[in-house]
């Protein structure tokens, strides 16, 4: 994300000049903080209603909620966006700058707009943007045409992330529980044996997939429900009980095993489900954040 200091007169903060690139809940913004460059942090409430009272100057033409770093003294009822009570905890404060009124009932996993900010005085290092090349990222991505839609002709098999910091691996069980209980990013390989990889990519876990970093290379995106949906609307004219139209997914890796189910499964963008290919179809199903599964990309428009 680049990032451009603005000062506001009189308060000892930087702002971003742009808003985080998407909505965040309130404990993922402030785990985002460390994936922008040291410094960066959500703003209290005080500068938050500070960015707000200058929301003009910071060109913010947005009119939604933005999350706050400040947490409430006592015990809150929990809200999600229905209205339905999530129980009591500590809750954040949110300022909404359509009205430049406070809320502090929303549950924190709830995703709101985020500006981040850094103490001011504090040497600001600049956030480098070279995207560092894997062996997937190159220029000669193969491809393959199904309809409109362009997917790569292998499934993913990348160490790093778009910015170029590495994806750590977990090689046993539990460097893949550890990475599970701490909602980390790793990948493995299927039944760990590095020579499955040329042929069906490596498995990763859901927040590998979800990292704000990027798991897919430049130019291309983990597809979403909607483009499976299609994918499986156009194979259907031409399904083939025995080939599906790029290589299969090999394994799943579950969690408190060292097991691997042979199966062709490949996460989905939205939330934690996966989809797989079985008698010549594709179809969704639910997983949990701790498999590990095969990830497909499939070319920008």
């Amino acid at each position: 994300m680049e990032i451009t200091l603005i000062t506001i007169d009189g308060s000892n903060f930087l702002v971003a000049e742009k808003d985080y690139p998407k909505d965040l809940g309130w404990d993922e913004a402030n785990k985002t903080t460390s994936t922008i460059g040291a410094g960066w942090r959500l703003p209290s409430k005080e500068e938050l209603h500070e960015i707000y009272l200058n929301k003009e100057k910071l060109n913010i033409k947005c009119e939604g909620a933005y999350w706050s770093s400040s947490e409430t003294e006592d015990d809150k009822t929990q809200r999600n966006l229905l209205g339905f009570s999530k129980g009591k905890s500590k809750n954040a404060w949110l300022l909404d700058f359509t009205n430049g009124e406070w809320c502090d009932f929303i549950e924190k996993s709830t995703k709101f707009k985020i500006r981040f900010v850094k103490d001011y005085g504090v040497k600001v290092k600049p956030v480098k943007q070279e995207i560092k090349q894997s062996t997937i990222q190159k220029p000669t991505i193969k491809e393959v045409k199904i309809g409109d839609q362009t997917w790569m002709a292998e499934n993913l098999n990348v160490d790093k992330f778009r910015n170029g910091d590495l994806i750590p691996e977990a090689k046993t069980n539990e460097e893949w529980v550890k990475a599970d209980d701490n909602n980390q990013p790793a990948w493995c390989y299927i039944n760990n044996d590095p020579a499955t990889a040329n042929s069906f990519g490596r498995l990763y876990n859901w927040p590998a997939v979800d990292d704000p970093r990027g798991l897919a290379p430049e130019g291309w995106h983990i597809p979403n429900d909607m483009e499976w949906e299609i994918l499986d609307i156009v194979f259907f004219k031409t399904r083939d009980e025995k080939e599906c139209c790029f290589p299969l997914a090999k394994g799943v890796r579950e969690i408190n095993t060292n097991d691997y189910r042979n199966s062709s499964i490949w996460w989905s963008s939205d939330d934690v489900v996966g989809w797989s290919f079985e008698s010549s179809y594709f179809y969704r199903a639910n997983y949990g954040e701790y498999h590990g599964l095969s990830v497909q990309c499939i070319k920008n428009d």
